[in-house]
């Protein structure tokens, strides 16, 4: 493997923005004819959880294994405590994740260029930030994984104002103002891709059955509003674990092994047309 954490200037942003990037890399030992101008790798762009940073997936789970067995590039970005939005506070996070991340990525590492072959996953608040991303921009992904997006990724205004009054974190993210909370319904925007024919993301959605019970609560709605709306959601309660990255490693490792659409080669230009 390589890994890389690679830190730029966001023009987006306007601050630097640490990234750590997994490129399955040792096919000089299988076959050196494998590098050719132009390689590519089907990329999964995994967000981390609330608190943390670009490196937790790394240090805390087995996911450099994951991704070399399966020749997978993994990118992750440092978005702080944004739930990966355009924030009421003027900091325009889903511009970066959606836009400038995948132009850098793809102009300097070997990142999948095609929808087909790019995926998004994430825990925790990572989780509520997966899918909301891929919610509002299914042009971008061909499967989302979120475990457990139990916070911000609000599909009933009710709720979410429950939420920002007992999550302060929140209210600095989505802020007061009536036009930006609707710019950011996530239930309107499912519903108007699924209206306009949009193509959908496979999704997957998981939650411990040792959460705390709002959490749970939380992603028992997503799931049931999702599917009310016409999305089909494979979603999955996992029994004797916690909010842990235990927890986490156990889900990527199934979500990448048997759910992902993985070619477990490398892509050529030909396969990118």
């Amino acid at each position: 493997m390589a890994n890389l954490r690679y830190t730029f200037r966001s023009l987006t942003l306007a601050m630097d923005i640490p990234i750590t990037i997994i490129i399955p890399a040792n096919y000089h030992f299988r076959n050196r004819k494998i590098y050719k101008p132009g390689i590519r790798f089907q990329t999964m762009y995994l967000m981390h959880g609330g608190g943390e940073d670009d490196t937790s997936w790394l240090r805390r789970t087995r996911i450099e294994e994951y991704a070399e067995h399966n020749d997978l590039l993994i990118v992750c970005p440092s978005v702080h405590k944004s739930l990966g939005m355009n924030t009421a506070y003027g900091a325009n996070y889903e511009d970066f994740l959606t836009k400038e991340l995948p132009e850098v990525m793809q102009c300097f590492f070997p990142a999948a260029l095609t929808r087909e072959d790019t995926f998004i996953a994430g825990q925790g608040a990572g989780a509520g930030a997966a899918l909301s991303l891929a919610l509002k921009h299914p042009e971008l992904y061909s499967f989302c994984a979120a475990l457990t997006p139990g916070i911000g990724a609000e599909l009933s205004a009710e709720h979410l104002a429950e939420e920002m009054k007992t999550i302060p974190n929140l209210g600095g993210i989505f802020g007061t103002d009536p036009a930006y909370l609707e710019a950011n319904d996530l239930k309107k925007a499912a519903e108007a891709h699924i209206a306009g024919g949009s193509p959908i993301p496979r999704y997957y959605i998981s939650v411990s059955n040792h959460e705390m019970d709002a959490i749970r609560d939380t992603v028992y709605r997503q799931v049931r509003i999702l599917r009310e709306i016409g999305y089909e959601i494979c979603f999955e309660e996992v029994e004797g674990m916690g909010h842990d990255y235990l927890y986490c490693d156990c889900q990527i490792r199934r979500v990448i092994e048997e759910m992902l659409p993985l070619k477990k080669k490398p892509l050529y230009p030909a396969d990118q047309a």
